[in-house]
Order: structure tokens, then C-alpha cells, then sequence
């Protein structure tokens, strides 16, 4: 893991980081950036190098320079005294001193003494570690509605030396949840909520307490433990349990996904360390992801996909779909999940993705394909799920993609002679998306029964939509009493449309948007009970 890189010129500034799990830390003179102290107890081993010729300046209250010739430096951290070269480092009872020595003369020069406690956790780029709360609820400023209104503070982390809370406003959407200053929060307007002590517990609140990282079978682990939590992935997503309140705090700040720089709206499982970071990096094609703009530079520079690692079944326009086997391509398959849970907020993460196929959807060009969302499907379903898991990422939104995933799992669906229905229960714009579908593709069913020659009452069932399209008969009523067709008249039911419906289809029909064509689908339904 690379702490700082540095060219001819750097300077020694107060930086520090946590390191937790990692057994060595290189240091390079490459680039212009900071040198990080490094608390005694994360490391096993560093090794600095600085190369010839190089330029240093010690910031202290006097700076000073020299030239130093190639050192290279390789200390065991275990509380001795090493030194090598121009540099002489000592720890100590959670201290750590560095001093700088101009080879020649073997004069200090400079020093730097760097206290830590071994009970607080480092902080890189001026963000420290999240530390989860009880979760009070307080009066909070919500910026978007102008006005003061109940919040739940679940967390709280330092940024650029101040102190944020992370607060859920009570009745919205956790997308909406963010980080705040303190002074946007009224703390003497705490209500408990049930089981929590509220008199000894606000004090702790706004105190440096550290605080307690709460695991989902109800074990409470320090904070610095959880950086050792293997990341999770998964392709069968289920009902997010409210309790852990670890799932419920954001814990990325950024992503970077080709062109697009995104603000996620849920917590995902990635590795502590990543959290620590203004921005994460991700290779849009193999979706691995990395620490900085520099390591996906060098990644791109050799990964050998400009595509997603799996079969391309459909291709028309600049549409593109790739068939992933969870259990084939696992590695991407967990990328993606942890992708995903970025912006899904009522389902978790399972790290088995092996009873899942993946379909992703990209939009293609000279440089590659460029992922916009995907659905997942369980190889075997008992329920006839024909989809897990459906996102459109938030850059693709709204340009008709959602429609188009949900059109292409009821393609397959015919294909394999089944009919189909989402695994339940959907998110809110999932649902928006279905029910959008539904509407489009029964109406269009009645209003061609319509316009039939000779057919002066033409007649349908609820079973005889559900065969042609596919849809499940609970989901083809629910979609009927959306659009608010279906009337009791002499004791039976019927379907009516009217004049405002039958426009309506027109209307759709004329706009030419996307869809999925039959023919351009080069797949073939596999008999997964019979493959072990």
C-alpha cells in the first residue's frame, strides 16, 4: 500500500493514516504529496525510499534542506531504536520520532515527533473512522426543506478537523440521510427511543468518546476491529434488518465509474480502509475497485477486459447485455453486488453469488462497453422469479433503461416458457418501474384486441394477459386496477377502455423509444436442475 510518493521535492507534513491490516508501507519519491507518520501499532514493517538528487524540506517552525543520496530504510516496528541512512526513527510507548540527518555532515537537521494514543483510531485525507451511536433523535436542520425537523443521529466521524454527524430525517428516504455539522443539530431536543438510555448517553454523544461499531448478530466489536470484516457479495438480496446500524449509516463518500463521478445513497460492505477515502475508484470494466485515480490509471493500463467478463447474448444499436454465471465469474459478481448496495437500500448483501446469473447492461462505443445497470436472476426458483435484484445507475437514469431490463426478464421469461414475477418486496423506484411496464405491455394487449377486424366484442381473461406476456396473474390485476379499467356490470367483471387509453398507447407507439428486439436475443434457456 503506497502512503505517500514523492519527486525531487517533498515536504513532511502532519498527516496520518490508519493501516490496520496491512504488513508493510512503501514509501516512493514519485510525486508531490505529503509524507504520513504512521502510528506504531498498525504496522509490521516500512520501507522508505528516496532516491538521489532528491530536494528535501522538513516544515517545522524553521525550514531547512539538503541533498541526501539513495537510503532505503527497513525497520520492524517493536518500540527500538533503528536508524539508516539520513533517517533515524525511535518508538516508544505509542510515540514515534523522526529525525533527518544530511549525510554529510550526520547533523540533525530537523525533527518530527508525532504522539498517538493507542486507543484512537488514524485518520488519511483529513477523514477519520465512522463510529456508530445508539441513534437519538434530535431536532436537525435539513438543508433541502429549509427547516428544522426530527432526525435520528446514527454516527458521527471527523472531517478536516471538525466533527459530523450522520443524521437519518425521520419519514424520508435514507438516500436523503448526510453528514452534518454539530451546530445544525439541537442535542436539548433529544428523544429517546425505546430501550435506549437518554440521560447519561447525550453527553457521551457530543464528549470524544469513542463510541461502539455494532455488528448484525448483536456483538459489539471496538472500532479499530472491523477493518478485518471480510467485504461481502452476493446476488440473493433480502429484507435489510433495521437493527444493524451499521447498514444504515453511507459509508463511501464518492465513486468514480468511467466518465461519472457518483454520491452513493446507502452503505455498501466494501473494506474499512476504503471508507477513509474522499473518493473511490472503480475499473468500469472488470469493476475492481481501488484506492486512487493513480491506481486505476495503472490497472486500465493492464486489465484485459473493455467489456464485462461474461457471454453477450443481445446486441442492437449501442445496446449491449453480457450473461454472467455467478459461480463462473464470482469475482465480478461481487463487485457488482457491492456496486449495487451502494444505491439499494431495503436489501443486504450474502457473499454467495453462485446460485445467480447476472445480466448487465452497457452502452457500447470505439473504447468500450460501459456499464449503466444490470438485473440478477436465481438459476433455480421455486417462487418462477424471473429477477432479483434490477438497478439502473444513477447516471442512466431516467433514459428508459429500467423499462428496458424489465422488458428483456420477461424476453427470457417466454423463452423459457415460464411465467415471471420480481422477487419481493421491490424498492420504491423498482416499483415505479414495474408497475410502469405492466401498464404499458397489458394495455397495448387490449387496445390491439380492439382494433381487431370483425371483432365486435372481444373478449379476454386475466390468464389469457398473463400467457401472453408473461406477468404473473397477481401482477396483471394489480396493474388493471392501476390503470382502473376493470368495472362490475351485471354481475360479471369487465375490462373498458376508453378513448383517453387507446391515445395513450398511440402516444407511446409514436415516440419511438428503445426496445428490446426478440430476434437480436442469442440465448437459450439452461435446465439448471439437472447441473449440480
Amino acid at each position: 500500500m503506497c502512503l505517500a510518493i514523492v519527486d525531487h521535492k517533498f515536504f513532511i507534513h502532519a498527516h496520518s493514516v490508519s493501516v490496520p491490516t496491512i504488513d508493510h508501507v512503501v514509501l516512493e519519491s514519485r510525486a508531490v504529496v505529503s509524507l504520513y507518520v504512521l502510528q506504531a501499532s498498525a504496522v509490521r514493517s516500512v520501507r522508505l525510499t528516496v532516491y538521489s538528487a532528491s530536494s528535501i524540506c522538513v516544515e517545522q517552525e524553521k525550514v531547512e534542506t539538503f541533498q541526501c543520496d539513495m537510503s532505503v530504510l527497513k525497520m520492524r516496528i517493536k518500540g527500538v531504536f533503528i536508524w539508516a541512512g539520513c533517517y533515524e526513527y525511535k518508538c516508544e510507548s505509542g510515540r514515534l520520532h523522526l529525525r533527518a540527518y544530511a549525510p554529510a555532515y550526520l547533523q540533525p537537521i530537523a525533527s518530527y515527533v508525532a504522539q498517538f494514543k493507542a486507543t484512537t483510531p488514524l485518520m488519511s485525507y483529513g477523514i477519520g473512522p465512522i463510529v456508530y451511536l445508539e441513534g437519538l433523535r434530535y431536532k436537525a436542520f435539513m438543508d433541502m426543506s429549509n427547516k428544522w425537523t426530527d432526525g435520528e443521529v446514527l454516527a458521527k466521524r471527523e472531517k478536516d478537523g471538525k466533527t459530523l454527524y450522520y443524521v437519518h430525517y425521520l419519514n424520508c428516504n435514507r438516500r436523503l440521510d448526510e453528514w452534518i455539522p454539530e451546530e445544525k443539530i439541537d442535542f436539548s431536543s433529544c428523544q429517546s427511543k425505546k430501550g435506549t438510555r437518554a440521560s447519561s448517553y447525550v453527553d457521551k454523544l457530543r464528549s470524544g468518546n469513542r463510541g461502539l461499531l455494532i455488528k448484525n448478530k448483536g456483538q459489539v466489536q471496538d472500532s479499530q476491529e472491523l477493518s478485518s470484516a471480510a467485504p461481502r457479495g452476493s446476488g440473493s438480496l433480502n429484507l435489510r434488518d433495521d437493527d444493524d446500524i451499521v447498514t444504515r449509516v453511507r459509508n463511501i463518500e464518492e465513486v468514480e465509474l468511467g466518465r461519472h463521478r457518483i454520491k452513493p445513497w446507502y452503505f455498501s460492505p466494501y473494506p474499512e480502509e476504503f471508507t477513509l477515502l474522499p473518493r473511490i475508484y472503480l475499473c468500469e470494466f472488470c469493476l475492481k475497485y481501488l484506492s486512487s485515480d493513480t491506481m486505476l490509471r495503472s490497472h486500465l493500463r493492464k486489465c484485459p477486459f473493455r467489456y464485462p467478463p461474461g457471454r453477450e447474448i443481445y446486441r442492437k444499436d449501442r445496446l449491449s447485455v453480457f450473461e454472467m454465471d455467478g459461480k463462473k465469474q464470482k469475482v465480478y459478481s461481487q463487485n457488482l453486488c457491492l456496486l449495487a448496495k451502494l444505491f439499494l437500500d431495503h436489501k443486504y448483501l450474502y457473499y454467495d453469488t453462485e446460485p445467480f446469473l447476472f445480466y448487465v447492461f452497457t452502452e457500447y462505443d470505439s473504447y468500450g462497453c460501459h456499464t449503466v445497470g444490470y438485473f440478477s436472476k436465481e438459476k433455480k426458483s421455486a417462487e418462477d422469479y424471473n429477477v432479483a435484484c434490477i438497478l439502473v445507475l444513477p447516471p442512466y437514469q431516467r433514459k428508459g433503461y429500467g423499462n428496458l431490463m424489465i422488458q428483456f426478464s420477461y424476453e427470457l421469461s417466454k423463452m423459457e416458457g415460464k411465467i415471471g414475477t420480481p422477487e419481493k418486496p421491490l424498492s420504491d423506484l423498482g416499483l415505479l418501474s414495474y408497475r410502469s411496464y405492466w401498464s404499458q405491455a397489458i394495455l397495448e394487449i387490449l387496445v390491439d384486441l380492439l382494433e381487431k377486424e370483425n371483432e365486435d366484442k372481444p373478449q379476454i381473461s386475466v390468464m389469457d394477459i398473463s400467457k401472453r406476456t408473461c406477468i404473473k396473474k397477481e401482477d396483471v390485476l394489480a396493474a388493471l386496477q392501476q390503470l382502473n379499467v376493470i368495472h362490475y356490470y351485471k354481475s360479471e367483471h369487465i375490462i373498458v377502455i376508453d378513448k383517453e387509453k387507446i391515445e395513450t398507447v398511440q402516444r407511446w407507439r409514436s415516440q419511438g423509444k428503445v426496445r428490446i428486439d426478440p430476434s437480436c436475443i442469442q440465448w437459450k434457456p439452461t435446465d439448471w436442475t439437472k447441473i449440480r
